[in-house]
């Protein structure tokens, strides 16, 4: 396939689509940080509220909330050094990294396919999909913008290194992998994305041996991704964030999840309804989250099994289905699961990348839809910006959830009523409002779903201890002790715990005067007798 020339057109397109999702998602520069991630990232980060200083690299390179990203601690910092802790600037440089994300998308593709306005209306989808209103809204998810922005810029430098073999191109597609995985360790997946372009619309696969030498060819991407993947697991490891491995659990858990998974993120793609900031594992007691009946596993595997047999059976005259489906497995592979990290089902910013292939099979099987049917070029275009408005309003509105953390904790009880975490978020947010009675009342939701969860019973503990009645701090006294079988290192029940010891101690030597003086008048009383 030549080449398409860069023009003045393509500079505007790509300018137009940036303003889009500006447009989309200005709103966000009015919200607040949330509680959720915001303070451990950067609100209440002590090395990171300082800005630029000589200890971040330190902490940047080192484990830090079950992750490895030094370049995420190094944006969020520099943002402290621009705006302070003001979070209208944090905001607006998540929606500036968004439109870059959005321009750098048309321009790999306009030069991978040659084809401007299906990679336009591709780019356009991407720039206003609800699914992404997480991303962009969230200032912690800064990772997941940086990661798009560089693991963009490498498959464009490697588009373009295939068709110049000028070694620049090459070092500057690893170097922008290599960049990318400091933000984010999802990019791993970036060498078998190129290898899908190498097939289509590249057209460099064509038979085994032609495979065999593009496979061969991502040898470069090796190290950066090896070492990146390595550190990743240590950090989750370390962290206790990986649930622990097991054949059983793989098959009874992991497994089905990652099949419904696959099947939630296409039906989301289409229909994206019923978003929130979290989704509770289905498999996993403590989170709250309800198993499927058998009837959801089997639909869910029919569309996974028959979405695949599709873009097989249509790889000669429709290639870009099979590329689409294949982009979105292969960028989902390192969140679907299959190790589980967290108390999360799905979620809607592992969507971020993995459906740019959904949104490529759309814009490709769209135009030849409505070329089949001979629908005027007009109607087509307004029939696109028909749908690209659709999902723009629902992104708006979707981003509006997370202008504070009491309403994104609202919105995701009401999508998930037995989500234990974020009953359990939602009290707090409630506490730190005043409205005690309302977050004694979550926090005993959330224990009635998962009884055994020791953020919710430390947390119960110590607002009724705090309101002093006497009922109330024996059931204090129970939550803690209940802490303290289950995680018996746990530093705040052991606090409290021995704050009870030091209060009876300072109180013993008033009952022993108390006695001592009983027994002194009763010698009297019977001196004088």
């Amino acid at each position: 396939m030549a080449r398409p020339a860069s023009s003045r057109t393509d500079v505007l397109l790509a300018a137009g689509l940036a303003l889009l999702a500006v447009a989309i998602y200005a709103s966000t520069l009015g919200f607040d940080f949330v509680g959720f991630d915001d303070d451990a990232y950067v609100r209440h980060n002590p090395v990171v509220g300082r800005g630029l200083t000589p200890d971040l690299a330190r902490y940047a390179f080192s484990v830090q909330i079950a992750n490895w990203h030094p370049l995420t601690f190094y944006s969020h910092a520099l943002d402290v050094e621009l705006f302070g802790l003001a979070p209208a600037g944090h905001h607006a440089v998540n929606v500036a990294l968004h439109a870059l994300a959005t321009a750098l998308l048309f321009g790999l593709l306009r030069s991978a396919t040659g084809a401007r306005w299906r990679s336009a209306f591709a780019a356009a989808l991407f720039a206003v999909h609800p699914l992404h209103a997480e991303v962009v809204a969230w200032v912690s998810q800064r990772k997941t913008l940086l990661c798009a922005v560089f693991g963009f810029a490498a498959l464009w430098a490697w588009v373009a290194w295939t068709r110049t073999r000028r070694r620049t191109w090459l070092a500057a597609s690893v170097a922008s992998l290599g960049v990318g995985l400091l933000a984010k360790p999802m990019l791993v997946s970036v060498p078998l994305l190129a290898l899908l372009l190498d097939a289509w619309p590249l057209g460099r696969v064509r038979d085994a041996a032609s495979l065999a030498r593009c496979a061969l060819e991502k040898l470069v991407f090796v190290v950066p991704v090896a070492a990146v993947a390595a550190a990743t697991l240590f950090a989750q490891r370390s962290m206790d964030a990986m649930a622990p491995l097991g054949l059983d659990a793989f098959l009874r858990a992991s497994l089905p999840n990652a099949v419904l998974g696959l099947a939630w993120y296409v039906g989301k793609a289409v229909w994206p309804v019923g978003l929130a900031a979290h989704y509770p594992h289905p498999y996993l007691p403590s989170a709250g989250g309800v198993p499927p009946s058998a009837l959801a596993l089997v639909v869910a595997l029919a569309v996974v099994v028959g979405a695949s047999g599709v873009a097989w059976a249509a790889r000669r005259r429709a290639p870009w289905l099979g590329f689409g489906w294949a982009w979105l497995v292969v960028a989902l592979l390192p969140v679907l699961g299959l190790v589980q990290v967290g108390t999360q089902g799905v979620a809607d910013r592992y969507a971020y990348v993995p459906l740019v292939g959904l949104f490529v099979a759309a814009a490709w099987g769209g135009d030849a839809l409505l070329r089949a049917l001979r629908v005027p070029r007009p109607a087509a275009a307004a029939l696109a910006a028909c749908v690209v408005a659709a999902f723009g309003v629902a992104a708006h509105v979707q981003a509006s959830h997370w202008r504070s953390s009491l309403a994104l904790y609202r919105r995701a009880v009401d999508v998930s009523p037995r989500d234990v975490a974020m009953l359990f978020n939602l009290g707090n947010a409630e506490l730190a409002r005043g409205d005690v009675d309302e977050a004694e009342r979550l926090y005993r939701r959330a224990l009635a779903i998962h009884p055994a969860s020791s953020p919710a019973q430390l947390n119960l503990a110590e607002l009724l201890r705090e309101r002093g009645r006497a009922d109330d701090r024996a059931e204090s006294i129970a939550l803690y002790r209940s802490v303290l079988v289950a995680r018996p290192g746990n530093r705040r029940a052991r606090r409290a715990r021995g704050a009870r010891r030091a209060r009876a101690v300072s109180a013993s030597p008033s009952r022993a005067v108390g006695r001592a003086g009983l027994v002194a008048g009763a010698v009297a009383a019977v001196a004088l007798v």
